[in-house]
């Protein structure tokens, strides 16, 4: 434990910020199993170049009173620059993550209710090393919050949610001792917090999403878009309005494309599994709406996977958990509306939860 301490009154999360700059080029084989067009790999990589000098330039410029968590991926000169300049600059108020986590078996994929086959099959292959990066003392607390899941929402959801509880969770504790070791005093009722990294919509929300709430913060962690980098297409020209605070933790984001398009995220800003699922409903009759998930538009689409009733369309509210296989991450485009009007139907549509 440090001799003294230091008031920590703000921590910035940089999460995942050089995904681009691992590889000089893209991999022909990625661009085609991703549909990803050589264009937008670039455009991307030159956006993360420019944002990564902005985050040297935060970084410079924190005050006595702030710290930062960073998240490292990869090796890479301009990732090893953010850490060295972290490290500088900071020192022990400059924290890099290193507690590993670990994919669940990839078998659940192919099964029906496949959270219970990973807690009853002790013997499933790939299951005990899911377990051998959880500390012990963290075990039982996880297995019962998943039990706890499935006796709310059965067993039946998307396993790739397990290493996010996982990876939170460990991280949670890895942070906490960091801030005990080197004397950094967080009062969990005051503390505010800001994460950004790549992806935006990805890991920059994903892997800080119960982080707060397993420390016992009064305020979640929040998302800064212009810290940030995307690989979707959509947002490349899209200049950045607002972040709204909406309830039940929610974000409704909100940017302005070419010729005043207006362009939409809502998203939670933190939640846990067991929390219901929340959908903003929006009326399908009055204006052109379309809407995004991932690369692909849902709606309007044959085969939509959004649901319509009494003509409103119900689109999730983001949770960056991967507890669903589809419709997690969902951007919505004003497509006859301008920027004032998309924003007024945002704000007056019924927010509901399964």
């Amino acid at each position: 434990m440090a001799a003294s301490t230091t008031r920590i009154d703000r921590i910035y999360f940089l999460i995942h910020p050089c995904c681009w700059s691992m590889a000089d080029r893209p991999d022909p084989d990625y661009l085609e199993t991703y549909h990803v067009r050589a264009s937008e790999w670039f455009a991307a990589r030159n956006r993360e170049r420019e944002t990564n000098r902005k985050q040297k330039e935060l970084i410079q410029a924190m005050g006595p009173n702030e710290a930062l968590i960073i998240y490292p991926i990869g090796q890479s000169e301009p990732m090893l620059d953010l850490i060295a300049t972290g490290e500088r600059e900071l020192g022990p108020r400059c924290i890099v993550q290193q507690a590993p986590c670990c994919e669940a078996p990839p078998q659940l994929r192919g099964m029906s209710e496949p959270i219970r086959h990973f807690l009853d099959d002790e013997e499933m292959e790939g299951r005990q090393a899911y377990w051998d990066v959880v500390p012990e003392s963290l075990r039982s607390e996880i297995e019962q919050e998943i039990r706890d899941v499935c006796a709310l929402h059965g067993y039946d959801w998307d396993p790739g949610a397990l290493k996010v509880i996982q990876g939170n969770r460990v991280y949670a504790q890895e942070f906490a001792a960091a801030f005990e070791q080197r004397g950094l005093a967080v009062d969990p009722e005051t503390v505010t917090a800001e994460a950004f990294g790549e992806g935006f919509e990805q890991c920059a929300m994903t892997w800080k999403s119960m982080v707060a709430g397993y420390l016992g913060w009064r305020h979640p962690i929040e998302n800064n878009f212009e810290l940030s980098v995307s690989g979707f297409p959509h947002l490349f020209d899209a200049e950045f309005r607002e972040r709204i605070h909406l309830d039940h933790d929610i974000r409704l984001f909100l940017w302005q494309k070419w010729h005043g398009l207006p362009m939409a995220l809502i998203t939670r800003a933190q939640s846990r599994l067991a929390d219901p699922r929340y959908h903003i409903d929006l009326p399908v009759d009055d204006g052109f709406i379309e809407v995004y998930s991932g690369r692909d538009m849902i709606w309007p689409a044959d085969k939509s996977p959004l649901s319509v009733k009494d003509g409103l369309m119900r689109v999730p509210v983001m949770t960056g958990q991967r507890q669903y296989a589809s419709c997690d991450c969902c951007y919505l485009f004003g497509a006859s509306y301008s920027y004032e009007e998309f924003r007024r139907l945002l704000l007056s549509a019924e927010i509901s939860s399964d």
